[in-house]
């Protein structure tokens, strides 16, 4: 769009770069891919409507007509007035409902999974060959729209703002569909059908506000898609600046796509053909071809690829990680938890001293997790303070204490299978949290504007502690197979639990890079203003987050004690321990309130250690034979190499910082 004045629309780069042959077989191919996709969405308001009121039929002028078909008429009606909009940066903020939907949606079907008896039990064929022409139509279709992208540029008041906003709407979209994908495949494997509302079980709430709620997005975006259709009919000469001619092309499109819809009602078909056929061209094909006539010089790779590149790797790297561990806990069949593998590798010592560093990190993570609260309830309710027995306690201590005595109820629980449901509270949590400052930022004024530096090698030793930290966990691996039911399926969670991680962290980066750049405090919610919704929403969802994941990370720690001779089999000793182990935590968060400078500790020197180097170590030597010079041998050697340069830098600079502020 840049290289020349005149474009204002995706054909006009087809002109400026292969002339009105170009510009012709854009507009084909585009124009027919927006229109297919308006028509899928009157299809989607069809099939969930017929599901909520199922074997429904009318009477119109002695013509029958049935439920489906009834359906796709009414929401075409209520679609029509969003249709006669021209301004696109009008239609943004009515799309930008469709966002918190999309949220929604996804947010209850995990529930209907998690909570609504649905569960997470099937075991359908995770790749399938036969299917994969299909899945990737439907991926591509998924993630098509570049179509109206030079249209939505040309409506925004501030061009340069553009690539951000593109960042920052992938990135979300790949945040939502990831979920949803992984969520549909757990809970009906290949029964899942073209839109997993349709499965799920209509006496349920959850249920119901899915399907209510994918209704809306319809209505949030058709208008978008169809409106390159429409202002190119419009700017044909007979018809240019005539307001009642602009109306009646709209209402016309919109009732031939009603049409299409009646004709060829399968959702799931569609958006295949969509996908493969001309989402293919059009956002792939096209804009490659267009870009490498135009800028024929502009052929090579730049930096934030190979950074980009670089995160993901890492994030690979660490998933790789926790399946070693699960090899070596099938090479002894008396391993249950992380130390039993210390003691197969290295014998008593190295069960004492995985212990100790992984009793250790876990005990800190869950310091951090009431520093956390301290933290969010002081932004929420600021200048706060008590007078207990005549001691005053200052607002962030009192709040360390309070969110203490409301977490203690989840600690007595022992069975981790239980803890899993609880826990699960935390993933709909982290999609919120996300949800709310992308919010925050497009809508509530906060804005994308931060042009801060993107890479600052002084703070490299910190953000990779601080991503060292986020990644940690695997000491709680062997404890989490061992509950599961089928331990086959570790494997598999391993890899949706990492993937759904990055894409989760990832957003969340780049948010707050873009909204406050070097000014961005550890806790993205304590920046955001607190007369926001969203703010205050993200607030209170990043307060549920100890709660549904502290008694994980402090269960290994009190069971390790409780099977200690004398605390063995006695419940009361087992609620003691687990409340003495609380108060604890809250004593060294009430110490170390720096919830920065503590997770890069934690992660310079306890993740990397416990999830990077001991598991390293521990599988050269239980699996001697795999130190053959492989291409095995020197991954591992890489990580290990990785992994001590991390812990030595990164532990330095932060207990400088930690003792530089106390």
């Amino acid at each position: 769009m840049d290289a020349h004045p005149r474009v204002k629309t995706y054909p006009d780069i087809g002109e400026v770069a292969f002339g009105y042959k170009g510009k012709a077989l854009i507009s084909t191919f585009m124009y027919l891919e927006l229109y297919l996709i308006a028509t899928e969405f009157l299809i989607l308001e069809g099939d969930n409507l017929e599901k909520l009121f199922p074997n429904m039929s009318y009477q119109v002028a002695g013509l029958k007509i049935g439920g489906k078909q009834g359906f796709v008429l009414f929401a075409a009606l209520a679609i029509l007035p969003t249709t006669w909009l021209r301004n696109l940066g009008v239609l943004a903020y009515v799309s930008a409902g469709g966002v918190v939907a999309s949220v929604v949606v996804v947010a209850s079907v995990a529930w209907a999974g998690a909570v609504d008896g649905v569960g997470f039990h099937e075991k359908g064929k995770l790749l399938s060959l036969a299917g994969l022409p299909t899945a990737i139509s439907l991926y591509a279709f998924s993630y098509s729209g570049h179509a109206v992208f030079p249209d939505i540029c040309t409506s925004m008041k501030d061009k340069t703002q553009f690539p951000k906003v593109l960042a920052i709407c992938f990135t979300l979209c790949t945040l939502n569909y990831g979920t949803m994908a992984v969520l549909g495949y757990l809970m009906y494997g290949g029964g899942v059908q073209s839109q997993v509302t349709l499965n799920l079980p209509l006496g349920k709430f959850s249920s119901k506000l899915a399907i209510y709620t994918t209704l809306v997005n319809p209505f949030t975006k058709y208008a978008i898609m169809t409106n390159p259709i429409s202002t190119a009919i419009e700017d044909w000469g007979p018809f240019r600046n005539s307001r009642p001619m602009s109306l009646l092309i709209r209402t016309v499109l919109l009732i031939s796509n009603v049409v299409v819809a009646l004709s060829i009602p399968f959702f799931g078909y569609l958006m295949a053909f969509i996908g493969a056929f001309l989402s293919v061209v059009v956002s792939i094909l096209l804009p490659c071809i267009c870009y490498l006539k135009i800028f024929k010089g502009s052929r090579s790779f730049g930096s934030e690829l190979v950074i980009i590149c670089g995160i993901l790797l890492l994030g690979v790297t660490v998933a790789v990680l926790g399946l070693l561990l699960r090899r070596c806990m099938d090479a002894h069949p008396r391993v249950k938890t992380y130390p039993d593998i210390g003691e197969v590798a290295f014998g008593y010592k190295g069960k004492a001293l995985i212990s100790t560093f992984m009793y250790l990190e876990l005990y800190l993570i869950a310091t951090e997790f009431l520093i956390l609260e301290g933290d969010n309830l002081e932004k929420l309710f600021p200048n706060m303070s008590y007078q207990v027995a005549g001691l005053k306690i200052g607002g962030k201590q009192g709040f360390v204490l309070f969110a203490a005595l409301a977490i203690l109820p989840t600690t007595w629980l022992r069975n981790l299978g239980v803890l899993a449901y609880v826990s699960a509270g935390g993933v709909v949590a982290s999609v919120v949290v996300v949800a709310s400052v992308a919010w925050a930022g497009a809508v509530d004024g906060v804005g994308f504007h931060e042009k801060g530096k993107l890479l600052s090698l002084a703070g490299l030793p910190t953000a990779i502690s601080l991503y060292a930290f986020s990644y940690s966990g695997h000491a709680v691996f062997p404890d989490i197979c061992t509950s599961m039911k089928d331990k086959t399926q570790f494997p598999k969670v391993l890899a949706i639990c990492f993937t759904l991680c990055t894409l989760n962290y990832g957003t969340m980066a780049v948010l707050g890079y873009l909204m406050y750049g070097g000014g961005v405090q550890s806790q993205v919610t304590l920046n955001l203003p607190l007369g926001k919704f969203s703010s205050k929403l993200a607030i209170y969802t990043t307060l549920v987050n100890p709660f549904t994941k502290y008694a994980i990370m402090t269960n290994p720690i009190s069971t390790a004690i409780e099977d200690w001779g004398p605390f063995r089999n006695s419940r009361p000793m087992s609620l003691l321990i687990r409340t003495v182990l609380l108060i604890s935590n809250v004593v060294v968060a009430l110490s170390i309130p720096f919830f920065g400078y503590l997770m890069a500790f934690i992660g310079a020197f306890l993740s990397v250690v416990v999830s990077i180097l001991l598991p390293c170590i521990c599988y050269l030597k239980i699996f001697k034979g795999s130190r053959s010079f492989g291409s095995e041998l020197v991954i591992i050697c890489g990580i290990l190499l990785l992994g001590i340069t991390v812990a030595v830098i990164g532990t330095y600079t932060s207990v400088r910082q930690i003792v530089t502020h106390l």
